[in-house]
């Protein structure tokens, strides 16, 4: 692999981090949704957790 491809490969792994990003803060905003509902929302904040643990890694 070349400078270019390699560099190429990055900037879209940071894309695809960035979009798990978009997507997980999208869910947490859901999640607030349906707690000001007075949902019970204690287990459903904990996958969003896991993921921003998972994007955190990939930085």
């Amino acid at each position: 692999m070349n400078l270019d491809q390699e560099e190429n490969a990055l900037r879209v792994a940071n894309q695809d981090v960035n979009d798990a990003e978009a997507r997980i803060q999208r869910q947490e905003d859901l999640i607030d949704e349906l707690k000001k509902d007075g949902h019970d929302t204690v287990a459903a904040f904990k996958l969003p957790a896991r993921f921003r643990c998972s994007t955190s890694m990939a930085k």
